[in-house]
């Protein structure tokens, strides 16, 4: 009676996914693979969490994979089109070249392999997802009337809840 099968993969191949045919290729053995538990567990929500950023030396200096926002995007397309959710870590992180950021911060959040998490930055990446999952949710609640969001009386004048309440009632 499983509900939802969440799947990360991506993080260990992208050094030898230089190409975009082998980049393809990896995305289809993944549409592969959620097709699969779509087939023995129907009606199962998938989310599928993409690679993180990472870095490698590049030009004498530290920075993403150059292959990685491509296969990323690639990832993307194809996890979707098999009708699972996708969630970006390495947008999520920052972006390119956020592995050097969360090397150097303080405390740090990644390991000096400039691949892998510390503690702290596991913690930190997955409040980012639970974060990312409560606001979808409390979004799911509120378009279907079971959540009431309260305006903040002060910091909106007229003009703005009539906006709001147009987009509201139009969408």
């Amino acid at each position: 009676n499983v509900q939802c099968v969440i799947l990360q993969y991506g993080g260990n191949s992208v050094p030898y996914l230089r190409t975009e045919e082998s980049q393809i290729k990896f995305c289809e053995n993944m549409q592969k693979q959620i097709r699969y538990f779509q087939q023995i567990a129907p009606g199962t929500r998938i989310l599928f969490i993409g690679p993180s950023d990472m870095s490698t030396i590049v030009g004498g200096r530290r920075a993403t994979y150059p292959q990685l926002p491509n296969f990323v995007k690639l990832l993307e397309k194809y996890i979707t089109e098999a009708g699972a959710a996708f969630w970006n870590m390495y947008e999520a992180m920052g972006g390119e070249g956020s592995m050097v950021q969360w090397v150097a911060s303080r405390p740090q959040l990644a390991g000096e392999d400039y691949v892998h998490f510390t503690h702290k930055g596991a913690e930190k990446i997955s409040d980012l997802l639970y974060e990312t999952i409560d606001n979808y949710y409390k979004y799911y609640k509120f378009r279907n009337g079971e959540l009431e969001l309260p305006l903040p009386s002060d910091s909106l004048n007229a003009d703005s809840i009539t906006v709001a309440d147009t987009l509201l009632v139009n969408n």
